[in-house]
């Protein structure tokens, strides 16, 4: 049976958090979920784990060189075979049942490509803090072109491309300024849709490369646009498609 709904998580080195996050999908309260792992070149423990959550057929998994997030992201979508998919990392997670009710919400509105809600930052610990705070992260439910915070139809990626590969930092920017430039059909919610975990271990906590990445994404953007016949003065911004979910909704999404 076609599942509703595929979540693709990509993971690399995370071993310690693949079972908790496989467990907090599930607990979502979707029927015919599928969840796809994407083992990005793992050196710990983490074929071992996709090997024993396929066996008990909670997971569809497969192993690839190292090509970091975009690369990873990719694969799991050629997986895919619902039409609807979410990301979700490995380290991250949703609040309950904010799956069910988006998947509902965006199943019973055709016309839309996908949907968008607000980025909680949570701190694991004070040195990751400390380090964020330096960047100038807010710490409040904020917009962030993070892909954990959306539910998207899969036919969307075939339309605008996948994530780009050449960038190990920045590549969710760089998907989200093409589907901007593209006259999206989104909806927006100043809902909670994502627990973004601050910890040792982030990828983007290299402060450097991070900043390269979103000057590369912007510089793309830029060169896209300016290539067009009528290009638009700036980029529609997530508060441009705000909505407030029905009343129904709303409860689930707080």
């Amino acid at each position: 049976m076609t599942p509703r709904v595929e979540v693709v998580v990509p993971v690399f080195d995370g071993a310690r958090h693949l079972t908790a996050a496989v467990e907090r999908i599930e607990a979502q309260g979707v029927a015919r979920l599928g969840i796809l792992v994407v083992d990005d070149g793992s050196t710990d423990a983490t074929p071992e784990i996709c090997d024993r959550l396929a066996h008990d057929g909670r997971i569809r998994w497969t192993r690839t060189a190292n090509g970091g997030p975009a690369a990873a992201r990719n694969v799991g979508l050629g997986m895919a075979r619902a039409p609807i998919v979410a990301f979700l990392d490995v380290d991250d997670e949703w609040p309950a049942g904010r799956l069910a009710w988006t998947l509902d919400y965006l199943e019973a509105r055709p016309g839309l490509d996908g949907l968008v809600g607000q980025v909680q930052i949570v701190t694991d610990s004070p040195e990751a803090e400390a380090a964020w705070t330096a960047i100038g992260m807010p710490m409040y439910p904020a917009f962030f072109p993070q892909v954990g915070a959306g539910l998207f139809r899969r036919e969307l990626f075939d339309r605008i491309g996948g994530f780009a590969v050449d960038l190990r930092y920045a590549e969710d920017i760089d998907w989200y300024f093409r589907w901007f430039e593209s006259e999206p059909a989104v909806e927006t919610m100043r809902r909670v849709m994502l627990f973004y975990h601050l910890h040792d271990a982030n990828m983007t906590r290299h402060r450097a490369a991070t900043r390269q990445g979103f000057a590369a994404a912007i510089a793309r953007s830029l060169l896209r646009r300016r290539r067009r016949a009528n290009p638009p003065p700036a980029l529609p911004a997530f508060e441009d498609f705000l909505v407030e979910p029905p009343v129904a909704d709303a409860g689930r999404a707080a």
